[in-house]
């Protein structure tokens, strides 16, 4: 694997662009394959594609694609599919497509750790995510019971998911996954991408669908922690249901809808039955109706009942629980 493309949507993001591509020439000095960097410029009335064409790059080349796209199509979604159609077709030598975005910074090491998993025989590789809150809004009242609630329900759903994954096959005992699929930090082979047709069409959640398509396929997915982007925390964001609208919800509703990741004790329990029944394909889907704060605290104790006299009797011993980077 020597040639990494890395596919980067961009509406109106010229105040952070110059660190997101000085952090990307760090990560591309660090790496032994050959990097290409495509910015793909989308409804920008800024400075955005100029910085991009004027950002003197040492270890990378950066390409620029502008466009303005259709109001139907003016979504994170489908300007991440775009972006990797426009870098893939730009540099057809491409081995390994990366995505993130144009408000985070890639670790130093992140795109040697991409190619790595590749390498090594990985389909599709997540990284890590991580931001930092300002304390008014980390220390928030709300915040702070929605991080109550929901931290030990996503590590419940994290350890249920590992014990699906072992009984279907999909996994070896070990570790526990972070199971993050963020498309501020992934990369895929282009083997993969070509056999999926690219990035699912979804005005948002492209990464996580991205990531159930390739485990469908029977793709190996590697959950690597080495591979690592810091995200921006803002409040107001560039696209319809990113992480800026999540947190916004969180602080101005009282009641916010949870992730769709989250699920009910009941929905659980079916998929976990289907697995010890031998289904091999069974998986945890999202939610049709994603629940609100305050289902998930009425879960939470219904939820843990059933890990402790199910799942966990079965998965104990064959993993190191791992903290998640969130």
């Amino acid at each position: 694997m020597t040639h990494i493309t890395v596919a980067v949507p961009a509406c109106n993001e010229a105040e952070g662009l110059p660190a997101h591509l000085a952090a990307l020439d760090r990560a591309a000095a660090r790496t032994r394959a050959q990097v290409d960097v495509l910015i793909f410029a989308n409804g920008c009335t800024d400075d955005t594609a100029r910085l991009a064409s004027g950002f003197k790059a040492r270890h990378c080349r950066v390409r620029v694609e502008s466009a303005t796209l259709a109001p139907g199509e003016a979504n994170a979604g489908t300007a991440r599919r775009l972006a990797a159609r426009m870098a893939v077709a730009l540099s057809p030598e491409t081995d390994i497509l990366v995505t993130t975005d144009a408000d985070s910074q890639l670790a130093p090491d992140c795109l040697e750790a991409f190619r790595s998993g590749v390498s090594a025989g990985a389909d599709l590789v997540c990284g890590t995510i991580s931001f930092s809150l300002a304390p008014e809004v980390r220390n928030a009242p709300c915040m702070r019971r929605h991080d109550r609630i929901a931290t030990p329900y996503g590590e419940l759903m994290r350890e249920l998911r590992f014990g699906i994954d072992l009984l279907c096959g999909r996994r070896a005992p070990g570790p526990l996954p972070h199971y993050v699929a963020s498309g501020a930090c992934m990369a895929l082979s282009r083997a993969l991408y070509e056999a999926i047709g690219g990035f699912p069409d979804a005005a948002c959640g492209e990464d996580r669908a991205l990531a159930r398509c390739a485990g469908r396929r029977g793709a190996r997915i590697d959950y690597c922690s080495r591979a690592h982007a810091v995200v921006s925390p803002r409040l107001v964001g560039r696209a319809a249901g990113g992480m800026a609208d999540t947190l916004r919800r969180r602080l101005g509703d009282p009641d916010p809808l949870t992730d769709a990741a989250f699920l009910r004790a009941a929905d659980v329990r079916r998929v976990w039955q289907a697995a010890r029944s031998g289904d091999r394909t069974a998986c945890l889907p999202d939610a049709e109706r994603p629940m609100r704060l305050s289902d998930l605290e009425r879960e939470l104790p219904r939820l843990r009942a059933f890990m402790d006299a199910r799942v966990r009797p079965l998965v104990t011993g064959t993993a190191a629980t791992a903290p998640l980077v969130a």
